[in-house]
């Protein structure tokens, strides 16, 4: 494996397009480059297992014991945010983080807000992506100190997160399901969701505890982005996976748009897993991947 130091002065152009990134963040950025050759190949994955780095940053601005915000760019320029915990040992300072590849990262001295979760660590895989949705106020916890990562994503919950993502709106009527409350926490998300034609009922209602499938996620954030007037021409081959072609017809189109777009990407085994279901933490990723990928087009 080699770590190398980047180019400081190039990180606001590996960053353009992330409006939260600030010059005077960038000023004492750190940015290191990270990869592993076998023989000639260029190794960037394991098989969707995560691997822990140790950044190198030397700039005091990063205060051992605190977490920071380090961006991850891969090779075709799409951004991930993911977070570092500040360590120090053989007295340098590095960035401790979890990812599941490797690429170019860069470190910024933006200390990351504690989160009240005990079932969310910093060095779970999906720790950035929940503190981004928690701090972004899209997911909040299903308790008190619990985010529940690993528990099914419900049809009401996403709706919910979408409704906040557009600043929630006011419906102009309601849903009309009939299992939907109109006192029901989720609501007034289902009756926007309904009328802006995102959602549709089961047969029987809305059945706002079911949960959702990836195929079903990625056909919500389809009409979704056709509703925010985003591109949704791009599209990738399915029988990439082993068990691509499983998709159902219906949602084949919305799932070639999600891969393409690297919101939905694939499991151990080269699975794509579309009828499985989505857990909060994996919904948390991709609203995060689907909003990064916006800003950086913006």
């Amino acid at each position: 494996m080699t770590v190398a130091a980047g180019k400081a002065e190039n990180a606001g152009g590996l960053l353009k397009g992330q409006k939260d990134v600030t010059e005077e963040a960038l000023k004492d950025c750190s940015v290191t480059e990270v990869t592993i050759r076998s023989g000639k190949e260029k190794v960037t994955a394991f098989g969707g297992k995560s691997i822990t780095l140790y950044l190198p940053v030397e700039n005091k601005a990063f205060e051992v014991g605190k977490s920071y915000v380090v961006y991850q760019i891969s090779d075709d320029g799409s951004v991930e945010q993911l977070v570092g915990k500040c360590v120090k040992t053989g007295g340098k300072r590095f960035l401790e983080l979890t990812t599941t590849h490797l690429s170019t990262f860069v470190a910024l001295p933006v200390e990351v807000v504690d989160m009240p979760f005990t079932d969310v660590k910093e060095e779970d895989w999906f720790y950035g992506a929940v503190v981004y949705a928690y701090q972004n106020g899209i997911l909040t916890g299903t308790g008190e100190t619990t985010f529940s990562p690993n528990g099914p994503m419900t049809r009401s919950m996403l709706v919910t997160a979408l409704w906040r993502l557009e600043g929630e709106p006011e419906a102009s009527g309601a849903s009309g399901f009939p299992d939907v409350k109109p006192d029901a926490w989720y609501a007034e998300a289902v009756d926007w969701a309904s009328q802006t034609g995102l959602v549709s009922g089961t047969g029987a209602g809305f059945d706002p505890e079911g949960s959702v499938t990836r195929e079903q996620i990625a056909s919500i954030l389809y009409r979704y982005a056709k509703l925010k007037g985003w591109d949704v021409s791009k599209t990738a081959n399915l029988q990439d996976f082993a068990d691509g072609t499983d998709t159902s017809a219906w949602a084949t189109r919305a799932m070639e748009w999600a891969y393409a777009e690297k919101l939905i990407t694939g499991k151990d085994g080269n699975r794509l897993d579309p009828q499985g279901q989505a857990t909060r933490a994996e919904v948390a990723a991709i609203l995060m991947r689907l909003l990064e990928s916006k800003a950086e087009k913006a």
